[in-house]
């Protein structure tokens, strides 16, 4: 007959420990998004554009704008799960949603809107 009683002690420590390995996870994961990211999307002509995405992370809680030459705007629909980062901006009368994912110290993902699609690529700017 299986003893339960002594495995039922330590399912607490161990969810305990699950729950606070999570936490640090999504913490550094914050500090690892959190900033101000140099941007440049490829068009299908062959094009770049050059934007900038700031991250920011207060109280495990996201924000996030972009800033181009046409001016700063606001997101919509921006969401951090693990890595993976998404959101839809309006760009020149349409709206665009971008994907990316965070990889070592680099953004990449792909755009799509208007009918078309590419690449996005970033890197955090280093902070003085």
């Amino acid at each position: 007959m299986i003893r339960l009683y002594p495995l039922l002690r330590i399912l607490p420590i161990l969810g305990a420990l699950v729950f606070a390995y999570q936490q640090g996870s999504a913490a550094q994961n914050g500090a690892a998004l959190s900033g101000d990211w140099k941007m440049v999307s490829f068009s299908p002509d062959g094009g770049e554009i050059a934007w900038r995405l700031t991250i920011r992370n207060q109280d495990g809680k996201y924000s996030a704008a972009v800033a181009s030459e046409e001016g700063e705007t606001s997101l919509k629909d921006f969401k951090v799960e693990g890595d993976d980062i998404s959101f839809h901006v309006p760009y020149q009368g349409d709206d665009y949603a971008i994907n990316l994912k965070l990889s070592g110290e680099k953004l990449v993902g792909t755009w799509s809107g208007n009918g078309d699609t590419g690449d996005t690529k970033g890197e955090k700017v280093a902070t003085r």
